[in-house]
């Protein structure tokens, strides 16, 4: 776009050196007030051609096609010496005027190869974006529409997460009750400093006591006692016995090791 307005600037400042440049020539010599005017218009042409040629590779390349290495070129180049020099001739008029429209044809040429050139871009640039922008209507309506079905899909998966987490919870909790609840039980099972070491993975080692004292018990006529009474009076009577036996064994710190059939073996440290 830049090129092509120093290409619009270019072609008028070369159609007003033509025209000063035919005055100068019809008329056969000029003050030094004509000289400037004309040397003003060919030096801003000029600048602006070779503007034009840095922006634009088109402008450089048909230039240096149609007009830099013609014999056009040549020409022109030389009358512009004559009218600087003050070396014209009358017949040389209608050549300067001729020479001078050819190389404005040749601006004009490229002026149109280079709106054209303009105008392509412009389109396909319209183009993506018109596509740009049908796509960005197509996902946003595409949102619009999926929206909802998301956002209902986050709030099912949520609940089933929290679901799960409320779940988990309360299996880490029975868990733990269990886990305690078999620590209680490897405790009254064992020693509290072997069940500490077993729960551990620890390796329990075997401990010697220079005094120990064992009890064995026994129900004497356990069989008969049985037979002349009802079951629950018989687990009444076990209970009673199992129980005094219990507080004796807290008062003076005495563990029971284990019950076989029904002989308990009793261990206190002493």
């Amino acid at each position: 776009m830049v090129s092509y307005h120093l290409l619009l600037l270019a072609k008028d400042e070369t159609g007003l050196e033509r025209a000063l440049g035919s005055s100068i020539y019809a008329i056969g010599t000029y003050s030094s007030s004509d000289l400037a005017s004309y040397i003003e218009k060919k030096s801003t042409a000029s600048m602006y051609t070779d503007l034009c040629m840095t922006y634009s590779t088109i402008v450089s390349s048909m230039l240096n096609d149609n007009y830099m290495y013609t014999q056009l070129h040549v020409d022109i180049t030389e009358m512009r010496r004559e009218i600087v020099e003050n070396n014209m001739t009358v017949l040389s008029s209608l050549g300067w005027f001729a020479n001078m429209t050819s190389y404005i044809n040749i601006l004009k040429d490229i002026q149109d190869t280079l709106g054209s050139s303009i105008l392509s871009a412009l389109e396909m640039e319209l183009k993506e974006n018109n596509t740009a922008y049908n796509l960005s209507i197509g996902l946003m309506v595409g949102a619009v529409f999926l929206y909802p079905i998301i956002l209902a899909v986050v709030f099912k998966l949520t609940y089933q997460i929290q679901q799960v987490a409320m779940s988990l919870k309360a299996q880490t909790s029975l868990l733990s009750k269990e886990r305690k609840r078999s620590e209680t039980l490897l405790c009254e099972m064992l020693p509290a400093s072997v069940a500490r070491k077993l729960m551990v993975n620890e390796k329990v080692e075997p401990q010697m006591y220079k005094c120990a004292t064992v009890f064995f018990s026994d129900v004497v006529g356990f069989t008969t006692i049985c037979s002349g009474c009802t079951p629950f009076e018989g687990v009444d009577f076990l209970n009673l016995l199992y129980n005094t036996f219990d507080s004796q064994l807290e008062e003076h710190d005495v563990y029971k090791v284990e019950t076989i059939g029904k002989y308990d073996k009793l261990f206190m440290d002493t």
